[in-house]
């Protein structure tokens, strides 16, 4: 065991001379990328860019994004012609999906398609699968219908699929990196290994950004866009204090080695006590939402659901059903035994009748199949439990591209309907 930490901690040292030197030469240019022995990025600023254009997110590295697709579950999918997926390579397989970890502003996740070339997939086009479909299907006119089934298919799959990932996507790169990196370790702390020196700067500009935008938004917040958002500000703060205060001690300890400036260790203190100071502001408006619930027990959460049954969350979406529960629990103030969850795509198209049957009053809809058993006559599921009077309440929860799907944003406006509708029930 001895010598498995000294390796450890010996490879920690080569990484950090490493980004020492390229910190010192002034230059890093990124050349084509290989993420395995069967998958390159041949362009990966474009990559990066187009991930920049559809989330909004600055990417560093485009080693994150290696580290994404080899540590994660489920993250490569290979497309026929037709956009039939599978999950292992074949002889028809004439494109590879892999996923970057991020999501576009919609919550849809982001790829990067590569086609086969001499037994090898090559490529750096970045985008949607939606977009890669519409572009298979102008590619190919006559299999537009076949392409559009598929690509329901496919993205059924790739719901029930990431699931079993232990970090479903990413939300911070540093973050994330870290997080990864503690998880593939038994070492307590390696935040260098496989980062550019210019990972330095998102914790410290990362940091500077919260603080700006909730001194200026929480000025502005109703109460509902405070209690969907505090919570999960909490968790960030939280992550963020750990790594602040891991990261400058790393940086004093290095000092002496390394010769960092003190004007740089004076720049992260000064980070810290202002990150600090707005993580006290955030506890402080989380405590005043709390009393105000507490002043009014009888309109909020488990308490709007007395006589009314349970609500069912039919359909699936890139957020799983843990992270619904927190939601629901947290920002609305629901039980956990409040939601039931029928998200299993072949357990929908098979026995969708028994959601019918009038254990249920308030249903929310996310991705289902287009068809399954017990429908009738109606054109899918959701307008099935439209049009059945046991359901006295059914929300759509939908994308800003109008997709039923459960995301993080279309779930929250969802309960908020719910919440709205049981306030207002009529028997």
């Amino acid at each position: 065991m001895f010598f498995s930490y000294f390796w450890k901690w010996k490879k920690w040292k080569e990484d950090f001379a490493l980004i020492m030197r390229i910190y010192e030469k002034g230059d890093y240019c990124m050349n084509e990328v290989r993420i395995n022995n069967t998958m390159t990025i041949d362009e990966p600023q474009n990559v990066l860019l187009g991930i920049k254009n559809l989330s909004g997110k600055n990417i560093k590295n485009i080693e994150t994004i290696k580290k994404f697709v080899n540590s994660e579950k489920a993250t490569c999918f290979y497309l026929d012609d037709k956009f039939n997926s599978n999950m292992e390579c074949s002889a028809n397989s004439s494109y590879v999906l892999v996923d970057t970890g991020y999501i576009d502003i919609n919550g849809n996740p982001i790829f990067v398609s590569m086609r086969h070339r001499d037994g090898e997939f090559i490529g750096h086009i970045t985008g949607t699968a939606r977009s890669f479909a519409n572009q298979m299907k102008s590619n190919n006119r006559r299999q537009g219908s076949s392409i559009d089934i598929n690509y329901s298919k496919f993205i059924n799959k790739y719901m029930q699929k990431v699931k079993g990932r232990e970090l479903q996507h990413i939300d911070d790169e540093t973050i994330y990196l870290v997080a990864a990196n503690n998880r593939d370790s038994s070492f307590s702390y390696t935040p260098f290994a496989g980062l550019n020196i210019d990972d330095f700067e998102p914790v410290i500009e990362q940091v500077d950004e919260v603080i700006v935008e909730e001194k200026v938004e929480e000025q502005h917040f109703s109460k509902i866009e405070e209690e969907i958002t505090i919570s999960l500000l909490l968790e960030k703060f939280d992550e963020l204090e750990s790594y602040i205060s891991d990261l400058k001690n790393t940086i004093q300890e290095l000092t002496k080695e390394k010769k960092l400036s003190e004007e740089r260790i004076e720049e992260l203190e000064k980070h810290e006590k202002a990150y600090k100071e707005a993580l006290v502001l955030v506890r402080d408006i989380e405590h005043n939402q709390t009393v105000e619930k507490e002043d009014d027990p009888q309109m909020y959460g488990h308490n709007l659901l007395k006589g009314k049954g349970k609500i069912l969350v039919l359909g699936s979406g890139p957020i799983n059903k843990k992270d619904m529960e927190m939601i629901s629990k947290k920002n609305y103030g629901f039980d956990k035994k409040d939601l039931v969850f029928e998200t299993d795509y072949d357990k929908i198209t098979d026995s969708f009748g028994r959601v019918q049957s009038g254990k249920y009053k308030i249903a929310i809809v996310a991705s289902t199949p287009h068809s399954a058993k017990g429908i009738a006559g109606n054109s899918s599921p959701l307008e099935a439990l439209k049009t059945n009077n046991n359901f006295k309440i059914v929300v759509e929860a939908r994308n800003e591209a109008g997709q039923l799907t459960a995301t993080m944003t279309s779930f929250k406006k969802a309960m908020d309907e719910v919440c709205y509708k049981l306030k207002n029930w009529e028997d």
